[in-house]
C-alpha cells in the first residue's frame, strides 16, 4: 500500500528523520505523534501505482492518523466521498487541498475560524474545519493538470536544451502528448473508478453504501 502523508511545521532535523522512515507509514505516524507534529493522510484511495487495499492494514493506518484529506482537487467525486465517509465514521479531522501540480492553487482549500497557523491546525483537529472546492472532472483534469503540465514541461525542457534540433524534438513530443491526452485522461479516471470499486469491495465500513455509486460515477 502506497500512501502520501503531509507533515507540517517540522524542522530540518525532523525532516531528515522523516525521510529515514519514509518506507514505513506507521513509523512516520509514530514519529509525528512523538514529536507533536501535525500530519494528514492525503487522498487515502490512491491508485496511480496500481496499489490495492487490505482492510486490516488500511484501517490500522486510519487509526494512527488524526486527519484525512476528504476532498482532493485531483480526485473524482466518488473517491472524495468515500474518503469523507471513512473520516466521519472514524472521528478524524477533515482537510482538503487542490493537489495542483500546475499552479491551479486554491481550487480546493480548508477553512477554519482562526487567527494563526497553530489555531488553524488545532481547529482541524477539533472538528471545526470546512472543506471548500470542486471535485476533479475529466475536463478539469485535462486542462488544469495534464495539458498545462505538458506545456510547462516542454517549456522547461526547451530552456535547458541548447540545440535547435533537440528543442524541436521536445516540441513534437509535446504535440504528441496533446494528441494522446483524451486517451490518457480516460485511462486516469478508469484507474480512479477501479480504486473506488476495490474500496467498496474490500472495506466493511462501506457495507451499507449501495454499489450503484459506481454506476453513477
Amino acid at each position: 500500500m502506497t500512501v502520501h502523508i503531509n507533515v507540517y511545521g517540522h524542522s530540518l532535523s525532523q525532516h531528515d528523520e522523516l525521510q529515514r522512515r519514509r518506507g514505513d507509514a506507521f513509523e512516520i505516524a509514530r514519529f509525528c505523534k512523538d514529536q507533536g507534529l501535525f500530519f494528514c493522510w492525503n487522498h487515502p484511495f490512491y491508485r496511480e501505482n496500481l496499489s490495492t487495499i487490505e482492510e486490516r492494514e488500511f484501517m490500522r493506518l486510519v487509526a494512527e492518523v488524526p486527519v484525512l484529506e476528504v476532498r482532493n482537487g485531483g480526485r473524482m467525486q466518488l473517491l472524495n466521498v468515500l474518503a469523507e465517509e471513512v473520516a466521519v465514521c472514524e472521528g478524524k479531522g477533515l482537510q482538503g487541498g487542490s493537489d495542483t501540480h500546475t499552479g491551479n492553487i486554491g481550487s480546493v482549500y480548508t477553512a477554519v475560524p482562526c487567527s494563526c497557523a497553530d489555531g488553524f491546525f488545532s481547529g482541524i483537529l477539533a472538528g471545526e474545519s470546512r472543506v471548500v472546492g470542486r471535485h476533479s472532472t475529466r475536463h478539469d483534469f485535462m486542462f488544469h493538470n495534464y495539458l498545462v503540465g505538458a506545456r510547462q514541461t516542454v517549456a522547461s525542457a526547451c530552456e535547458q536544451l541548447g540545440s535547435p534540433l533537440a528543442r524541436s524534438r521536445v516540441r513534437w513530443l509535446g504535440v504528441l502528448a496533446v494528441l494522446l491526452s483524451p486517451w490518457i485522461v480516460r485511462r486516469h479516471f478508469r484507474g480512479q473508478l477501479e480504486m473506488a470499486r476495490i474500496a467498496l469491495s474490500n472495506l466493511s465500513a462501506f457495507g451499507e453504501l449501495p454499489r450503484t455509486l459506481l454506476d453513477a460515477a
